[in-house]
């Protein structure tokens, strides 16, 4: 028996699932999905001659042909690197020099390139590049070893039976949506159900998708229920027996919400994990809207905590390194970057934001931008959203000759779309720490200072207009009484209110409230040292 032929009978001993794509309505029972595998393997092996050591990289949105891909290279042993379709060119650029793949393979097909295997990837079945550091890269190292323990304690903690048919439309490019919600119930041989990322279309169909499919289990994070709370319903008829939510804690308010969505009847978690984890690690059921938001359920793994307060993990799932990264190499126990005090996640100690669930590197997203030449400075900070968690905002101070739609162009351009800021403010200089960082809980306090001026105006135009409008996006033409005189009124107020002098020109162009805002902020900005 050679070697193609022993590893297509490694994939017919498999206890693989059967899997189903919501999207298209695509259905390959356990059979037919291993069959796809094997002719995929086949291809990879002897005709495109990847070996073990090769990356190839992934660049697929949630389907069933990402996971065909993805197993033909874990069963011939090839490192597998999924990464977000909609990463730029640049960035796809600066990891083809990193990784030096064999292969980029898309929903277009494979693309082969001129790379040549590594000793360092021999036995690493899969390289996840965490979030917001591919400008940068970080790829954490993972062993197919690693990966069958991590799919035993799963199966432990969360039970084979809940996942029979689970549902995932969480990102297949990072642990959460690859290794837990997906590969996790394919190895198990249950049935997985794949779908595109939640919108609102999803949300209105979610309790057909959820009853059509008899799903008993889902995965989500913050962001997905502030669609499903909208736009979603669930079935009378459900079948659902766990539901977890992952990336960052609920507040109480959100999780009384999600609790009467789920009719208090299904067993609903609140699960901690990380990529260097490989995902999930513990979990804390939420039964009351008072539930302790602590976890003390950890799953195979010892955890301590150093002077710190930093929770340390170390286990046999944990990943094999930081790859080709010598100042980033595997220790003993892993530094997770979380406060962890009284059993709850306290905050980060490192500069990160987590944006719907995804930590992006506050210092990867500067170095994107100053990448622009457009800048002389800038410096990133989290705003935080109900919505998705927190937003990216960005300070940037610009080079002479330059504006801000140039940045907002080479963000169009450049940037990953799930690292584009939610606002870009300019300013005169970004305060430093001592060793020539910026600082990001200043530069929090400065935009809260900036969204305090828009709350200062609103204040000042309701008090003037008799009127109760939580907003400053009012247009002139809207309000019946805006006229020059009461406009005047408007501005005289506000010069005594934030001690400014506003120009003849500002005064006669405004049409909206919140242009009256802004040229409130660059008057202050223009006396100020930092904006």
């Amino acid at each position: 028996m050679n070697n193609i032929e022993k590893i297509l009978a490694d994939i017919d001993s498999q206890s693989l699932s059967s899997i189903f794509e919501i999207q298209s309505g695509h259905d390959l029972d356990h059979v037919a999905f291993k069959e796809e595998i094997k002719k995929r393997s086949s291809y990879f092996y002897d005709q495109l001659k990847f070996q073990s050591g090769h990356a190839v990289i992934l660049k697929h949105s949630n389907s069933i042909q990402f996971f065909i891909d993805f197993l033909a290279l874990y069963f011939i042993e090839v490192t597998a690197i999924p990464i977000d379709p909609l990463t730029s060119d640049k960035e796809l650029g600066n990891l083809l020099s990193f990784s030096k793949a064999i292969a980029l393979v898309d929903e277009n097909g494979v693309k082969p390139l001129a790379g040549f295997p590594s000793e360092e990837l021999e036995g690493i079945a899969l390289v996840l590049f965490t979030s917001g550091t591919i400008s940068s890269p970080k790829g954490v190292k993972i062993s197919k070893k690693a990966l069958l323990k991590k799919f035993d304690v799963l199966e432990q903690n969360i039970g084979a039976s809940t996942i029979e048919r689970s549902l995932c439309f969480v990102s297949t490019f990072f642990g959460h949506g690859l290794i837990c919600n997906s590969l996790f119930p394919i190895f198990k041989g249950k049935k997985l159900f794949i779908a595109p990322k939640m919108t609102m279309a999803m949300a209105r169909d979610f309790s057909n998708i959820l009853e059509n499919h008899k799903i008993t289990f889902f995965s989500s994070v913050p962001s997905h229920w502030e669609i499903l709370l909208e736009f979603g319903e669930l079935p009378l008829n459900h079948s659902l027996k766990r539901v977890n939510c992952a990336s960052s804690p609920l507040t109480h308010a959100k999780i009384k919400r999600v609790l009467e969505w789920l009719r208090h009847e299904i067993p609903f978690y609140d699960v901690y994990g990380a990529t260097e984890m490989l995902g999930w690690f513990a979990d804390n059921a939420i039964q009351q809207v008072d539930s302790k938001l602590a976890f003390t359920n950890f799953w195979n793994l010892e955890y301590k905590i150093n002077e710190n307060n930093e929770l340390l993990l170390k286990s046999d799932y944990m990943f094999n390194g930081y790859w080709s990264n010598d100042t980033l190499t595997k220790v003993d126990f892993f530094n997770t970057g979380d406060l962890f005090i009284d059993q709850k996640i306290a905050g980060r100690t490192k500069n990160t934001i987590n944006k719907a669930g995804i930590k992006i590197q506050i210092e990867d997203v500067v170095f994107d931008f100053m990448q622009s030449g457009l800048l002389k400075d800038a410096g990133a900070f989290p705003i935080e959203d109900d919505f998705t968690g927190q937003q990216i905002g960005l300070f940037v101070v610009l080079n002479e000759g330059h504006n801000l739609k140039e940045i907002k162009d080479y963000c169009a351009q450049h940037i990953s779309l799930i690292r584009h800021p939610y606002e870009v403010i300019e300013v005169k200089k970004i305060p430093h720490n001592t060793r020539g960082k910026a600082s990001s809980n200043t530069l929090v306090n400065v935009y809260q200072e900036l969204k305090n001026i828009d709350e200062g105006v609103l204040k000042v135009f309701n008090q003037i207009f008799k009127s109760s409008f939580d907003t400053v996006n009012i247009e002139r033409k809207s309000v019946v009484n805006w006229d020059s005189m009461k406009h005047a009124e408007l501005i005289i107020n506000l010069q005594k209110t934030f001690k400014i002098k506003f120009s003849a020109k500002d005064i006669g162009n405004t049409q909206c409230l919140s242009e009256v805002s802004l040229q409130v902020k660059n008057l202050l900005i223009s006396q100020k040292d930092i904006y």
